[in-house]
């Protein structure tokens, strides 16, 4: 399965959808498109995972980055629409604690 990220608007806030597996192969492509969003002075960012089908340990590593760049910038990165699978990797990890995250 592909790997794509689309980047929107919606009242103001930036939203970067992601469609696909996010993994060690796809997980450079966010990483650049996130820090080229945040590069530009977008801080506070909406991470839309309702299309993802799976995320691994680097991809979770990504968010967690680009995270701690949008906070060290003034801002924030939220999850949303976090299918099951991936919720409960960040229940395991404690990571639901670290990220906001908001229904869809």
């Amino acid at each position: 399965m592909s790997f794509l990220v689309e980047v929107t608007e919606r009242q103001g806030i930036t939203v970067v959808t992601l469609i696909g597996e996010l993994d060690v192969y796809s997980s450079t492509a966010l990483r650049a498109r996130l820090s080229t969003l945040l590069d530009g002075g977008m801080t506070n960012l909406v991470v839309n995972m309702g299309q993802l089908a799976f995320i691994d340990s680097t991809g979770l590593g990504t968010l967690v980055t680009a995270l701690k760049r949008a906070r060290t910038d003034g801002g924030d990165l939220t999850l949303e629409a976090v299918p099951a699978s991936a919720m409960k990797v960040l229940e395991l990890t404690g990571l639901n604690r670290v990220f906001t995250i908001a229904p869809a």
